[in-house]
């Protein structure tokens, strides 16, 4: 079992991203059944963590409702088609009897299920995926694939789409949302504080003591902590 804090800026993090980094962080420590009264500065900190929490998720509704304009609205819906009309568009090959289209239905349709759920996700989250989608798709193996079965054109269109959205939603104008925005940014604020206080003082009890149970919630910080330093090594 390691005993060094993983690294992570969590800075770096999305808005949405950083509430979903603490919220399962929450998560993985409610799993695992450690008894915080073992400490209570740990029980204050998790406290405090939860409490603050739950109002920075709610900000995060808050600036999705805000810029939530008609023009943003039609060219995401225009942006879900396309991405859909993708997906649709490997239908044909899923039988196919040729070997060469039959491997590169299988490859781009594992790709492609690793994003079955972006048109739910939120405006941010949803332009993150389908960047990371079409920068893999522009790349190997898959732009060969794509060239094989013949179906780069649904790619382009959703690149245009997705080009339209990005530049609809930075070009937003309305009164409220930049101070929505900087509530936000507050609250996240406040709510990475308590989380902070308890990783450093976890980080150094198990230096300098290294009894289990700080052992055991250095482990629960580390699970989240390596799962979104590996995605900001990656973006």
């Amino acid at each position: 079992m390691t005993k060094k804090l993983v690294s992570l800026n969590h800075a770096n993090l999305r808005h949405a991203e950083a509430s979903q980094f603490q919220t399962r962080f929450l998560d993985d420590l409610d799993k695992s059944g450690i008894d915080l009264s073992t400490d209570e500065l740990v029980t204050r900190l998790v406290a405090d963590l939860r409490t603050q929490l739950r109002p920075f998720t709610r900000s995060l509704e808050q600036v999705r409702a805000s810029s939530k304009s008609a023009d943003i609205a039609k060219v995401d819906e225009q942006r879900d088609r396309d991405f859909q009309a993708l997906k649709d568009s490997l239908r044909p090959y899923r039988s196919s009897r040729d070997e060469a289209e039959k491997a590169a239905y299988t490859s781009l349709r594992q790709l492609l299920d690793q994003y079955k759920l972006t048109a739910k996700t939120n405006y941010e989250a949803q332009t993150a995926l389908l960047t990371t989608l079409l920068v893999k798709l522009a790349g190997a193996p898959y732009q060969d694939q794509l060239t094989i079965l013949g179906i780069d054109r649904f790619v382009t269109k959703l690149s245009a789409s997705q080009t339209a959205f990005e530049a609809a939603f930075s070009a937003r104008s309305h009164e409220g949302l930049t101070k929505t925005v900087s509530d936000v940014k507050q609250l996240r604020k406040r709510a990475f504080a308590p989380y902070q206080d308890l990783a450093d003082y976890t980080a150094v009890l198990v230096r300098v003591k290294g009894d289990q149970f700080y052992l055991a919630v250095l482990a629960v910080l580390n699970n989240s902590r390596a799962y979104y330093a590996d995605l900001l090594a990656r973006r």
